[in-house]
C-alpha cells in the first residue's frame, strides 16, 4: 500500500482497514492534506474454522507507521466490533479518543481488564457537538441502534462533507435511546454530502426489524 505521500493535497481519501464487507473489526480511515481520521476500532469474534483463536482485531500497520499524522479515533458507539479492539491496539496509536459518555465508560471497563499502566487519552463529547480534528470538523449525532447513546459522524472538510452512520436503523419508537432526528437529517442532506460511508447489519435483509 502506498504512502500517505502519493495522496493528492486538496481531495479526500476513505481508506477501511477492516469492517468493510465483512462482520466486525471496524478500522476506518480518512485522509485530508496529509492528515488521518480514525472512526471505530473494533473487533470479530472468530468462528469454528479458527479453533483456539477467540478475537480477531483488524491490521493498523499501516496508519501506525504515520501516528504522527493521526489527528484522532472517533468510537461511534459501545459494541465490541466498534470498541472493542482499542485496549488490543490502542498503544500502537497513541491518539486521543473522542467518545460519548456511555462508550467510555464501557472502555474504562476493558481498559481495566488489560490493566495497562499507560491510559488512552479519553475525550468525552456530548452529541451535537462540533469539535476539530486537524482540518476535520467533527460531530456526533445520535442515531438509533440497540446500545445506549450511538451516533454517527458528520465529517466536513475543505473537500466536502461526509456522513460516517455506524450501525443504524431508522426507528420512531425505540426501545433504547432517543428516536432519529428527521429534521437534523434532513438539515445535514441540505447542507451537501460528498457521501455516505454506511453500514447496518442485515441491512439485505427483506422486511422490518423490531424496535
Amino acid at each position: 500500500m502506498s504512502d500517505f505521500t502519493d495522496y493528492q493535497d486538496g481531495d479526500l481519501y476513505f481508506l477501511p482497514l477492516g469492517g468493510s464487507g465483512e462482520y466486525g473489526a471496524n478500522l476506518n480511515l480518512y485522509q485530508y492534506n496529509g492528515q488521518w481520521l480514525m472512526v471505530d476500532l473494533g473487533v470479530a469474534f472468530a468462528g469454528e474454522e479458527m479453533a483456539g483463536v477467540e478475537l480477531l482485531v483488524p491490521d493498523p500497520t499501516y496508519i501506525e507507521r504515520q501516528r504522527h499524522r493521526l489527528t484522532g479515533l472517533i468510537i461511534t458507539h459501545a459494541h465490541e466490533d466498534h470498541i472493542g479492539g482499542v485496549a488490543h491496539l490502542w498503544k500502537r496509536l497513541r491518539c486521543p479518543i473522542y467518545i460519548t459518555r456511555f462508550a467510555a465508560a464501557f472502555l474504562h471497563a476493558h481498559l481495566q481488564e488489560h490493566d495497562d499502566d499507560e491510559k488512552p487519552d479519553i475525550r468525552i463529547i456530548e452529541p451535537g457537538t462540533w469539535f476539530d480534528l486537524g482540518p476535520f470538523a467533527c460531530r456526533l449525532v445520535g442515531i438509533t441502534h440497540s446500545t445506549p447513546e450511538s451516533c454517527m459522524v458528520e465529517i466536513v472538510t475543505p473537500a466536502g462533507r461526509v456522513v460516517h452512520t455506524g450501525d443504524w436503523k431508522l426507528d420512531k419508537d425505540p426501545l433504547v435511546g432517543d428516536a432519529y432526528d428527521a429534521a437534523l437529517y434532513n438539515e445535514i442532506g441540505n447542507n451537501g454530502v460528498l457521501a455516505c460511508i454506511s453500514e447496518s447489519t442485515n441491512a439485505t435483509v427483506p422486511g422490518s426489524s423490531l424496535s
